[in-house]
């Protein structure tokens, strides 16, 4: 199950508490203001992760639609090239993730975004991994001489293409969303 939709049930849930009479409290504000300040803070570098990752993908299906054509040594260095910078992705993602998650809140809207938030990290990285996995196979198999006709080169095409197909929101975009729009922060309010 993703998160990634989950601006709908976000909404949903701020909307229950504020009709069954259950305003924010000035603890629940803080709370929300806290993770608003910090996925302000770590969205421009969780876009550009994945403009990264997105001229990476790009890359790496050139890379693969030219194997066979290109001398090995010369195939190996751009697909080594753009494996190495999937892993530098990977990493900064994840830590990006760990500072969601060393957040302790316990307010029950503060605390779905802040799932939320490290749920999408999760689906982002798993993808990333997925990539790294299956491009060290293509890797390893190269190394044996074998560039083209084996699933892990099909494997990763279709997942590139799905992903070059894919229109993705901006990172945090709709967790920052729904706490901005429930407890009517502005922009000067959340500004680092």
């Amino acid at each position: 199950m993703t998160f990634r939709g989950a601006a709908v049930p976000i909404m949903a849930l701020a909307l229950g508490l504020t009709l069954a009479g259950c305003g924010p409290s000035r603890d629940e504000r803080r709370e929300a203001l806290e993770l608003a300040k910090l996925l302000r803070r770590i969205s421009p570098e969780a876009k550009e992760l994945l403009a990264g990752e997105t001229l990476c993908a790009a890359e790496l299906r050139i890379t693969l639609e030219e194997a066979g054509s290109k001398d090995l040594s010369e195939f190996r260095e751009r697909f080594d090239a753009s494996v190495a910078r999937l892993g530098v992705i990977r990493d900064r993602r994840r830590e990006l993730q760990e500072k969601v998650r060393q957040g302790w809140w316990v307010t029950p809207l503060v605390h779905v975004v802040q799932a939320s938030a490290l749920v999408a990290f999760q689906d982002d990285l798993a993808r990333t991994e997925a990539w790294i996995a299956l491009a060290q196979n293509v890797r390893y198999r190269a190394d044996l001489g074998r560039q083209r006709d084996f699933p892990e080169v099909a494997t990763l095409k279709q997942q590139l293409e799905y992903f070059a197909g894919e229109s993705l929101d901006a990172p945090l975009s709709r967790q920052l969303t729904a706490l901005v729009d429930e407890y009517k922060f502005t922009e000067a309010d959340i500004s680092p």
